[in-house]
Parts: C-alpha cells; structure tokens; sequence
C-alpha cells in the first residue's frame, strides 16, 4: 500500500476510554486484556465424577486442536459476547453489537490484526505493556493441571439440569481461590458451558464446539487484498483491568 493510503493514529492512556467510546478497533483491544487478564487472575479450576467422569469431561479441554466458543464477562444480558476462533496461538475474535469489525489475534506474537469490513479497513496492533497472554483453552488446561495437585480442591457432583434446552450434567469444582462450574452433554462428556468466579469477577464461557475444522485464511495475519491499512499505536501502560472492563461495557 502507498503512504498516502495509511493514516496514523496515536493513542494514549489519558484519552484511551473517550477513544475506546468511538471506536471498535481499540474496543476490540479492551476486550484482549480484559479476556486475557481475567484468565490471569482466574489461575485456578477443576472437577470430579459422576454417571460421565471427570477425566472424560476434561479429555475434550486437554486434547482438542481447535475450539470454538462465546465468552462473557459477568452476568449474561450485562455485556457484549465475544465469540473467538482459536487454533494454537491464534484467535479469530467478533464481538455481539460490532458484527463490522474482525479481529485476528497472535498471542504469541503479541499482535493484532483488526478489521473493519463495510470500510474496508485494517489496522495492526502491537499489544504493548501485557503480560503473555495464553488463550481461554491453554489456560484452562494449566489450570486444572495445577488444582489436580492441590490439595484443598473439592468438587461437588450437580447431577443433570436443562440450561438453554440442553440436557447437561454438572460439577461444581471449589478452591479457596475460585469455584468453576462446568456442564457437559450426558452423552458425549463434551463441556458446552464453563462458569468461572474468582474474587468479584465471574466470566462465562458457552456454546463450546470442539476440533472444529478451520480455513487457515480466517486466521491469517496478512491486510486482505483491497483493504487501506491504518497504523495505530495503542499505548495500553497505566491502565487497569477495571477501566477495561468499564470500556467494553460503554
């Protein structure tokens, strides 16, 4: 692309929310950290047994290549749902009220591609000032590899309930850290629902699908052909994780 197609904006930490307010390219950065930092925190999980067992409900976690589900930070109906893509590294990120824009992220790389796509514009996001971020899968992988050794980690067996015209059986696993409920398919041990409190924070992930086959060109980190490339320098150092949060909710 020529120069004369780029434009440059900078963005700084004392006007990051009035920016985040008007546009969906660093709203889309919010929700990185926030997803990111919430999983953080949220450093503890688990489960047990019952008519399916534990090792069956999390076989699907540990062992899957590719997942697809919605995330949601604190209760449903409150804030926007972000539906990501993920394949190793790389997620492939909408969120519910910004169908326009699409995110590709490479954690490892610690960047972004943001998309807008009724104006065909893309923009590059180096997520300066965040820790290394694992996605919601490897996070819940480490997570429950970690409570498998503690030794204060209890679960309590839900049995079955109806959540969303699905039948599902639950457990309920607590540490004194955090307390994660997990609602899997009776039939199949697939999680389809995972709630997850630490502190005041609760997050909630549904609508899982995985090993789900994937175009390896909805994950691409490349500017699509016909797109103008903007170049935004998102400075993220100072902020917290609440003004964050108050960001997605705006």
């Amino acid at each position: 692309l020529d120069e004369s197609e780029k434009q440059k904006t900078g963005v700084t930490a004392p006007n990051i929310w009035r920016t985040i307010m008007k546009s969906p390219i660093t709203k889309i950065a919010a929700a990185v950290v926030v997803i990111s930092g919430v999983l953080i925190v949220m450093h503890f999980v688990g489960l047990s047994t019952a008519t399916v067992t534990f090792a069956e409900v999390i076989e699907p976690i540990f062992n899957a290549k590719t997942a697809i589900l919605d995330i949601i930070i604190g209760e449903e109906g409150e804030g926007p749902v972000i539906h990501d893509q993920i394949k190793g590294s790389l997620i492939r990120r909408t969120m519910s009220g910004m169908e326009d824009v699409v995110s590709i992220i490479d954690l490892e790389a610690g960047r972004m591609l943001t998309l807008t796509v009724s104006k065909k514009e893309a923009a590059y996001i180096d997520l300066k000032g965040l820790p290394s971020m694992p996605n919601y899968m490897d996070t819940l992988r480490n997570v429950i590899s970690e409570l498998q050794d503690t030794p204060r980690f209890v679960v309590e067996e839900l049995g079955e309930q109806e959540i969303d015209g699905q039948r599902v059986i639950g457990f309920r696993a607590k540490h004194p850290k955090t307390e994660i409920t997990i609602w899997a398919d009776p039939e199949t041990a697939l999680p389809v629902r995972i709630e997850q409190i630490g502190g005041q924070m609760k997050v909630i992930c549904k609508n899982l699908k995985f090993d789900v086959p994937m175009d390896e060109s909805l994950l691409s980190m490349d500017v699509p052909e016909g797109y103008t490339l903007q170049q935004v320098e998102l400075d993220l150092l100072g902020s917290t994780e609440q003004d964050f949060i108050e960001g997605l909710r705006i």
